[in-house]
């Protein structure tokens, strides 16, 4: 799909932190630290399995500081269970998200989906956390769309990006332009491939990557991948956009053509089952999202 490629970094120079790391376990388990002399945050937290290791990567890093700060993108379970351990070594830190990250959190049959899921994920990487904290989940600091939330001196506002999930928010630092990303603007796949990402509605999704074309950015934190600065940032919005419209196009072709659900499955693996998407999501879980893909778009399409 051509040559642009985002070259993915942690590079905080020109943010208000002096250090940015993945403090995640896994591949598609990341949780990136950020730290400045006021404040320390972990952008989500990776999975329930990694638990330990995430307590064992913060304790590294942080030294005798503490953990001021967990930012929560949305409630899945590759995103949110690791701050359950986090909020058991460090019981005092506050953990920011949407209001609808708080329902789920509270709802045992959502947890008990995070629960299997997560055991696949334990089974895949071979790792395990010695306990079940998944009870200990919660969002102490819910934000709605557009609100500001001062982080020790740090002016932070919460963004919502429904269409990944219903929960997907970004966070934005407006004096700095830098967004800690949503899903729903999409996961970098290599080359010309933004893989969107959209679960819960197509056209929310398209909805929040024209939202985030409206914004400014100097630096974006791209979930699964890593930090991208200056011209680049509209570039991938951009591209996000493109890949969205491709999807549609695509399956929409295939609709027409009589293509049945596998074939249009094969058909986005095709496009979007990159080599560098399998290092962070297993093509199972690929194929069930692409499933729920196919039958948003068909429903929408129908429309």
């Amino acid at each position: 799909m051509g040559n642009i490629i985002f070259k993915a970094d942690l590079n905080s120079q020109g943010t208000p932190f002096q250090k940015i790391v993945n403090v995640g376990a896994v591949p598609g388990g990341e949780g990136f630290l950020l730290i400045s002399d006021d404040v320390t945050i972990l952008f989500d937290s990776g999975f329930g399995c990694c638990g330990d290791a995430l307590v064992e990567n913060l304790k590294n890093e942080l030294g005798t500081r503490n953990l001021d700060y967990i930012l929560l993108s949305h409630s899945h379970y590759d995103h949110a269970p690791g701050s359950a351990w986090c909020i058991k070594q460090y019981p005092n830190v506050k953990v920011i998200s949407s209001y609808k990250s708080k329902d789920v959190f509270s709802r045992p049959g959502a947890l008990a989906v995070m629960r299997k899921l997560d055991a696949a994920a334990s089974k895949m990487y071979n790792i395990s956390s010695k306990e079940d904290l998944f009870e200990n989940m919660r969002v102490d600091i819910p934000l709605n769309d557009g609100e500001h939330f001062d982080l020790n001196g740090l002016d932070m506002q919460l963004i919502a990006f429904p269409g990944h999930t219903r929960c997907s928010v970004g966070f934005y630092f407006p004096v700095s332009k830098l967004l800690l990303s949503s899903e729903t603007l999409g996961v970098y796949a290599g080359g010309e491939t933004v893989s969107p990402a959209f679960l819960t509605s197509y056209a929310e999704g398209i909805a929040s990557v024209k939202k985030a074309l409206t914004m400014e950015f100097d630096h974006i934190l791209i979930p699964h991948f890593g930090m991208i600065h200056g011209d680049s940032c509209k570039k991938y919005i951009e591209l996000s956009l493109k890949c969205c419209h491709l999807m549609w196009d695509v399956v929409t072709d295939g609709i027409s053509k009589g293509k049945t659900h596998d074939e249009l499955i094969e058909i986005l693996k095709k496009y979007f089952f990159t080599e560098e998407k399998r290092i962070i999501q297993p093509e199972e879980a690929f194929v069930l999202n692409a499933g729920i893909i196919i039958d948003i778009i068909k429903k929408e399409y129908n429309k």
